[in-house]
């Protein structure tokens, strides 16, 4: 008697549960009246009462039926409260009694180790409402409070693909058949041993597609990451970009604004024969920033970015950047970061390395159909053979020559490296 009150209490609960998603996912239950909520309640109860008590006592036919009416039932109520048929309108109920279910199966196999007669009925009706009391206390809480725990939970299940959500669901079902197989007492103990072990083999079989699909996520998430964050680069350095733009323009203003003073002041010390202090007061205007201050016009606003940028790093170190020619307007940004970015820091490392004149030269020009790129920077003698880098951070950069040639590729281009005379000359042909 008390395990048939146990499911049919545990059996409302699930129904809660359900409704309980539902309103999670923005469902608003306050359209439905009181009476339409008691009606459902009042049809489970009733349901639950009959199945329980006469579930064990039909034939194999009025069983089936039983189980299919205890199973639509719960999806006439998501589609009565949602007006609409979706994936989770199947797989939520099937999940959470197939949960049920295992975890019975579980608690009563543990159980029947220490104790061989123990009742079976009573023990998963029991397991049954502890579950869904968790459940329930688990889904109040989550709609209830609004934390990063719950953000984050909620974030999660939501990006979890429907074939895995179905490879979680099989797996399920399988391990419960495993367990019901082990706790089953039978004569037929060759077929049992064969039924488990068809089972567990379709159970790794799952297991193993799980972990691969994992992998290929953990690469596809390593790979993302590092598009996002040369991305992010790229935007730093165009903003850099603007700023310096804005910074000249505003010079630019002031500069036209003294340009008569300036001419007049020239004049009356050339007129006044004073013409070494004119000379002096044209050579401190040819010092002004907005005069010295060079901007790279490439044809290609994301690479002029990052050449002003690299530009304004090397000149740190006294290395000058002389690029000349067009480059196409249509290429990919990311892998035109990836090229330019590697191949100019590269340049910039070697030279800083050396005396003398450190000039970083590049050069471009779009022909037939393709665009050539050709980056030279002086070295030292003794010069890295292996491209491998010279930084601290030997992890992220070791990859820098490797992701240019991948760019590259990509574009079904060629690279070609040649060391001569003292210079480190990287020569690119991209089609466009």
């Amino acid at each position: 008697m008390i395990a048939n009150i146990l499911f049919v209490i545990s059996d409302l609960i699930l129904l809660f549960n359900i409704i309980g998603i539902i309103s999670a996912n923005g469902t608003d239950l306050s359209l439905f009246s009181k009476k339409i909520k008691g009606l459902l309640i009042a049809f489970h109860i009733i349901f639950a009462i009959v199945f329980t008590l006469y579930f064990n006592s039909v034939n194999d036919a009025l069983q089936f039926v039983f189980l299919g009416l205890y199973f639509i039932r719960f999806l006439f109520v998501q589609f009565y409260i949602t007006r609409k048929l979706s994936f989770n309108m199947f797989y939520l109920p099937t999940l959470i009694i197939s949960l049920d279910s295992l975890l019975q199966c579980c608690v009563f196999w543990a159980l029947k180790q220490f104790l061989p007669h123990i009742d079976k009925f009573s023990v998963v009706k029991s397991v049954s409402f502890v579950f869904q009391i968790i459940l329930f206390a688990l889904i109040y809480y989550i709609r209830t409070h609004d934390n990063h725990f719950t953000k984050s939970l909620i974030f999660g299940l939501k990006l979890v693909s429907k074939s895995a959500a179905i490879l979680v669901l099989i797996s399920v079902f399988i391990t419960e058949g495993i367990i019901s197989l082990i706790t089953y007492s039978t004569s037929e103990f060759a077929l049992q041993q064969n039924l488990i072990a068809f089972f567990l083999i379709i159970l790794v079989v799952i297991v193993f597609v799980i972990l691969f699909s994992l992998l290929i996520n953990s690469i596809s998430k390593k790979y993302f990451e590092g598009t996002s964050k040369l991305m992010e680069e790229q935007v730093k350095t165009q903003l850099s970009h603007y700023e310096t733009l804005n910074e000249i323009k505003h010079e630019y203003r002031s500069f036209r604004h003294d340009y008569k003073n300036h001419m007049h002041c020239i004049h009356s010390l050339i007129s006044a024969n004073k013409i070494d202090e004119a000379i002096r007061y044209i050579d401190k205007l040819s010092d002004t920033h907005i005069i010295n201050t060079k901007l790279f016009e490439t044809g290609n606003h994301i690479l002029d970015s990052i050449l002003n940028d690299k530009a304004t790093k090397a000149a740190k170190h006294d290395i000058t950047i002389d690029a000349k020619g067009v480059f196409t307007d249509n290429f990919e940004p990311v892998d035109l970061c990836i090229i330019f970015s590697n191949l100019l820091d590269n340049a910039i490392e070697a030279c800083a390395l050396i005396n003398g004149d450190k000039i970083i030269k590049i050069d471009l020009k779009m022909q037939q159909g393709y665009q050539l790129i050709s980056i030279s920077n002086p070295i030292n003698n003794i010069e890295n053979q292996n491209l491998s880098t010279t930084k601290n951070d030997k992890e992220r950069h070791g990859f820098g020559i490797s992701n240019v040639k991948n760019a590259v590729s990509r574009h079904g281009g060629e690279l070609v490296i040649n060391r001569a005379d003292g210079n480190f000359t990287v020569d690119i042909t991209l089609k466009i």
